[in-house]
């Protein structure tokens, strides 16, 4: 039980602590614009596939698109933006999505409420990898840690979470970007 509300704990401080970056970005743009024009080369790229990656992989209650609006409000490159958040997105899904298959149930039951699994579970089991697809494809997160530990297959996980997910960050770029 300790351990659940100690990663509560955690998630709820990433989450602060992205909208608090998020925040701080419409505050200082013009500081934060200065910023990457000098150093975009250097960390831009890379702050885009760290904040992917661990948006996916750390539960939280954020979404790997956030990222896409800040790029646009910076002035970041569309292609840069797009192309590292979905490495970091595709990567963090990937090493979560592993992370609960090796560890199962008894993990994600540190990370999430018994009650929430069985919903999940009890969702996936009546409507199918449907449920994955609508979590893939819309900016909420999605849990690869519980995909993983309900014993999904790699394929299914590829097919219904990881192209999804792709294509749901490149549009929602394309809409941003336009």
């Amino acid at each position: 039980m300790k351990t659940k509300k100690s990663i509560k704990i955690i998630s709820i401080a990433t989450t602060a602590l992205f909208i608090v970056v998020f925040l701080l970005s419409f505050l200082f743009k013009s500081n934060i614009k200065a910023y990457f024009n000098k150093n975009l080369e250097k960390h831009g790229a890379v702050f885009i596939f760290l904040y992917g990656l661990l948006v996916e992989l750390i539960p939280n209650y954020l979404s790997p698109h956030v990222s896409i609006i800040a790029s646009k409000l910076i002035g970041i490159n569309f292609l840069i933006s797009t192309l590292f958040l979905i490495s970091g997105s595709t990567l963090g899904s990937l090493i979560g999505f592993f992370i609960g298959k090796e560890y199962g149930i008894k993990l994600s039951s540190k990370i999430y409420s018994k009650n929430k699994i069985k919903k999940i579970r009890k969702a996936i089991n009546k409507k199918g990898k449907m449920i994955i697809l609508l979590a893939a494809i819309s900016p909420i997160p999605y849990l690869p840690i519980v995909f993983g530990s309900l014993h999904l297959s790699l394929k299914n996980f590829f097919v219904f979470g990881i192209l999804p997910r792709i294509l749901g960050i490149l549009a929602f770029s394309l809409i941003v970007y336009t």
